[in-house]
């Protein structure tokens, strides 16, 4: 759950690439599907249909040369494009202490100076700069715009402060188990120790396996890696008797070698944080 790719985004790092809902997904997480701009997404989606239908009346028009024709049809093709993504709804997951919300500018120094942190990125081939780590948040944010869901950034609600990430990923990297979607994490020192990333992540896989109805959920860290491999034993997910090794990294690197653990719809026990 931890591989180290540019494209990539797991447990602890990122780096940027029907069965029916389990029992397990009616628990203390509550998922909500929101939109935090109903007024203005309404004129929007009315006004991009008004020149849709505009558009297409004005193809019918025989006076028309057949370069303006062609400039109107993918005018078009675009305004039909904008209002599918306005009509895509963003998730957000509320648990007893986290909120599990759509990134903004304001997360981003933050998880910038925690992506320089030599600690929290022992496990990776190395530290970010400033533009790598927005690259990343940036990433994030654009992939739960396109689909609804994703690597959320975390939220403390006690205090209304951003703590890291978790959420899910598919994985761009050819793994010898893709294709494949895996369930991420990574907080600040100051989160750690709390539970926080257990919580988070149990969240994810409830609404993976509730409201995405995927098969299977997939995490994996580095050999080394007994905090994140910890969580997941938390998370009731089964390891994999075999190793394997991360393609994105060379051949001898330290971190290479991976564990691979497994989730499934109803099978999992949730540990005692």
């Amino acid at each position: 759950m931890c591989p180290r790719s540019r494209k990539h985004i797991n447990a602890g790092r990122v780096f940027p690439p029907r069965m029916q809902p389990s029992k397990c997904a009616a628990k203390k997480s509550q998922v909500a599907s929101i939109d935090s701009r109903p007024s203005e997404i309404a004129i929007a989606k009315w006004l991009a249909a008004w020149v849709c239908r505009f558009n297409c009346s004005m193809q019918q028009n025989d006076q028309l040369n057949p370069q303006s024709k062609q400039t109107l049809l993918l005018e078009t093709r675009q305004q039909k494009k904008w209002c599918e993504k306005l009509t895509m709804n963003v998730h957000e997951i509320e648990t007893k202490r986290l909120r599990l919300r759509q990134w903004q500018d304001s997360d981003y120094p933050i998880f910038a100076r925690m992506n320089a942190d030599a600690e929290t990125m022992r496990f990776f081939p190395a530290t970010l700069s400033v533009e790598q780590s927005n690259a990343m948040a940036q990433y994030c944010r654009d992939l739960i715009e396109q689909q609804g869901w994703g690597v959320w950034a975390v939220e403390e609600k006690a205090t209304a402060t951003f703590i890291g990430f978790t959420g899910l990923h598919r994985p761009t990297d050819e793994l010898p188990f893709s294709p494949c979607i895996e369930v991420a994490w990574r907080l600040v020192k100051t989160a750690w120790g709390n539970g926080f990333a257990t919580e988070g992540a149990d969240a994810a896989l409830s609404f993976a396996f509730a409201q995405l109805a995927v098969p299977e959920i997939v995490s994996f860290t580095t050999l080394d890696n007994a905090p994140s491999e910890r969580v997941m034993q938390r998370l009731g997910m089964r390891r994999d008797a075999q190793t394997f090794e991360h393609p994105s990294l060379p051949s001898g690197h330290p971190l290479r070698e991976h564990v691979l653990y497994r989730a499934y719809p109803g099978t999992r026990t949730l540990a005692l944080m």
